[in-house]
Order: C-alpha cells, then sequence, then structure tokens
C-alpha cells in the first residue's frame, strides 16, 4: 500500500479531475450534506445520535427517505451561478437570490434599488 500526504493527493486529484468536474462535486457535496442534516436544524446532538449512531445510519435510512435541501444550498447555487456567469455584482446575485425565493419582479426592484 502506498500512503500519501495530504498535498500529494490533492496533485493527483487535481491532475485526474478537471477543475469544473471538481466544483460539481462540490456543490452535490453540500446539498447531499445539507439534505440530510436539514431537518435536525436546531436539534440537540445527543437526539440525533439516538436515532443514528453512526454516519452510515443517516446515509442508509434518511428520515421519510427523503433530503431537503435548505437556502443554504441555494444560495450556494446562486453564487455559482453568477460566478459562472462572470457577473460579480452584490445586485445581481441579490436579483437571483431573491427570485429564487419568489418574490415578485416589482419587489425584486424596489430591493435591489433601494
Amino acid at each position: 500500500m502506498t500512503w500519501y500526504t495530504d498535498s500529494e493527493r490533492w496533485n493527483k486529484m487535481e491532475q485526474r479531475l478537471p477543475a469544473r468536474e471538481r466544483f460539481q462535486g462540490c456543490l452535490l457535496g453540500l446539498a447531499i450534506g445539507d439534505g440530510l442534516g436539514a431537518r435536525f436544524q436546531g436539534q440537540p446532538a445527543e437526539h440525533i445520535r439516538a436515532r443514528y449512531p453512526t454516519v452510515r445510519d443517516l446515509i442508509d435510512n434518511p428520515p421519510n427517505n427523503e433530503l431537503w435541501y435548505t437556502d443554504d444550498t441555494q444560495m450556494a447555487i446562486d453564487v455559482a451561478e453568477t460566478l459562472n456567469e462572470g457577473v460579480l455584482g452584490g445586485n445581481h446575485l441579490m436579483r437571483l437570490t431573491v427570485v429564487e425565493g419568489d418574490l415578485l419582479d416589482q419587489d425584486v426592484d424596489v430591493i435591489v434599488n433601494a
């Protein structure tokens, strides 16, 4: 068995996967982690551990066999889309986030142009 340092392991991964795929993997990991943990937000760790003693238990048996992602994931997706479009202005990101939040266009204009 060959052992690698963290930087050696990162360099090997960097050579195999294009940056776009690594970035997509990060977003997917974020959404999955958020989906697994969203139902437990604000609950004591002891309560969660009583039902799911290990991470594997939670992954194999998510609550109601559903994963819900939260606004945290949506905001990360919005930032990624904004960066992908090459628009770095806060107004564009705010408009995208508010529109995704189902506010009316006139409300968006009031918020963005305030």
